[in-house]
């Protein structure tokens, strides 16, 4: 086995104490969607602090049922960008819907796999079937974060819509995270059916949706126009316009609506649909902004760009799995290498065409210039010695703690984790101080479980790791380096925008007969 071998209800109204009287509240109008920000709780009255679109406290006189035949469950649709979800009574209710769909096999929202990951991880907290076994908050948001940024389609608004001809499109899926197109699939007769990604974007991908002729939307996207038709597309409109006005409001990037080119070296040159992060320059002529772009920075007229959501890595390369697939299998024939096996592996895939003759790709330093916070902005290169201003020098080893993410991620609590992660590597691998009272095996756990709950994180876990076995000047901290990547890779694979970058790293370390990890 190589590195990359893999190892092997209660009712929601009793979380909620009983309202004082109030009247209800005005129904949305009906071209509108009835959830645009994402939650409509409704709050006991010493509750004031907590705000919701549909619901208002009043003085009125006001009238309430009473012993009613029906009861009303509540459920958690779509989460709204950066939405905060920390007060007790809305941690109850997630919980309670997330475990009652976990241990139901009648939500289709949820793939197999990730009902039995989750099964898994509610297996760890040790604990029951619902909510009410669940003490600690702590554990609770853990639980709902994890479905929250595990699971694909769960917290989606999904839009019942067609494609263009040909298109085999049947749902349209928004969420805090971006768009999916989906269709209802099932993997055997006797199988429930599940919603079947056909392609993703993120929001940092949409430059405009526009409505054509009541029941068309014209999505303008980075690289392609994509129509779809709905009678829902008032709402649709409503809904994207609505978060990516929420998610530019605090955005340093700005997208490319034309290519601009020029050997002018103080201006910086891009293409038509590049993400730039726009960076302080004092004293700019108005008409003009300064940012940066794969490494590059310089001067650009601001007609040729407008703002765009931050990029999040996870989200900008949500359909990258399908175009690599495409790509390894076009190397394949290119490279003119004949296997017996009819459906080789995507690992199996990226070894062949690593080990090609005109291989000359997937190295870690290309995938930093591409991918990493440091090579996106110049301010990280400031301070940094002459000798040090090497692309290598984004993956080698570090004496000082980041205090960033190496991945760029648009989540607040993403970036927290991700540092005190590295913090945690340091420690384990003997770079920094370790703390009281925590064994070596606590280190390894800390990292193992962290990637285990955010499947986010897992690319960033694996270049912090390779970050710091590279050019590590101490044999025994790189020893132990090396020992927790072989753990890592037996127990969660890379995502397939890092595996082949992965991959070659581990083959030319293998192929060095000096190294004392080979």
């Amino acid at each position: 086995m190589n590195l990359f071998g893999q190892q092997p209800t209660s009712p929601v109204a009793s979380l909620i104490p009983p309202p004082p009287p109030l009247l209800p509240p005005p129904l949305p109008p009906a071209d509108q969607a009835t959830e645009p920000k994402g939650s409509a709780w409704t709050m006991a009255e010493d509750d004031a602090g907590i705000k919701t679109q549909l619901y208002k406290l009043t003085a009125s006189v006001s009238f309430s049922y009473a012993t009613t035949p029906w009861k009303i469950f509540l459920r958690k649709e779509v989460f709204y960008p950066k939405e905060n979800f920390s007060h007790p009574y809305c941690l109850n209710l997630l919980c309670e819907q997330i475990m009652q769909d976990t241990y139901s096999e009648s939500c289709f929202r949820i793939s197999k796999d990730e009902r039995r990951k989750m099964k898994d991880l509610l297996a760890e907290f040790r604990v029951g079937t619902d909510a009410t076994s669940i003490l600690e908050d702590g554990i609770k948001k853990r639980i709902v974060v994890a479905a929250r940024d595990n699971w694909a389609n769960y917290f989606s608004r999904l839009f019942p819509v067609k494609g263009e001809r040909g298109s085999d499109v049947e749902l349209l899926g928004v969420s805090h995270r971006g768009l999916r197109l989906l269709k209802m699939a099932k993997a055997a007769s006797f199988s429930p059916e599940y919603l079947k990604i056909l392609c993703s974007y993120s929001f940092a991908d949409v430059l405009s949706v526009e409505l054509r002729g009541g029941s068309s939307l014209e999505f303008s996207l980075k690289n392609e126009q994509l129509i779809l038709h709905s009678a829902k597309a008032r709402q649709v409109k409503a809904m994207v316009e609505l978060f990516l006005q929420e998610l530019k409001q605090d955005s340093h990037y700005v997208i490319a609506l034309r290519s601009y080119v020029t050997d002018d070296k103080s201006l910086l040159s891009f293409k038509k649909g590049d993400l730039i992060r726009l960076l302080p320059m004092p004293g700019l002529e108005p008409g003009w902004q300064f940012g940066s772009v794969g490494g590059r920075s310089g001067l650009f007229p601001c007609s040729m760009v407008q703002l765009a959501a931050a990029p999040d890595y996870l989200s900008t390369h949500m359909d990258r799995q399908e175009k690599l697939q495409k790509s390894l299998k076009r190397d394949q024939l290119e490279t003119s290498i004949s296997r017996e096996s009819s459906v080789p592996s995507l690992a199996s895939e990226i070894t062949t065409s690593a080990f090609s003759p005109d291989a000359h790709h997937y190295t870690m330093v290309e995938f930093a210039m591409a991918h990493f916070r440091e090579a996106q902005s110049t301010l990280g290169w400031k301070g940094m010695s002459t000798e040090r201003r090497s692309p290598a020098a984004l993956v080698e080893h570090t004496k000082v703690p980041i205090q960033e993410p190496l991945l760029p991620y648009s989540d607040s609590e993403m970036n927290e984790l991700a540092t005190k992660s590295f913090m945690t590597l340091m420690r384990f691998m003997g770079d920094q101080p370790t703390l009281k009272n925590q064994a070596e095996i606590d280190y390894i756990y800390e990292i193992l479980q962290l990637c285990k709950e955010k499947e986010n994180l897992r690319d960033e876990v694996y270049c912090q790791v390779i970050k710091q076995i590279t050019q590590n000047p101490k044999p025994e901290s790189g020893i132990r380096g090396w020992r927790l990547l072989s753990l890592l890779t037996g127990f969660f694979l890379p995502s397939n925008t890092l595996m082949p970058y992965a991959t070659k790293f581990l083959q030319q370390a293998s192929a060095d007969p000096a190294s004392t990890h080979q």
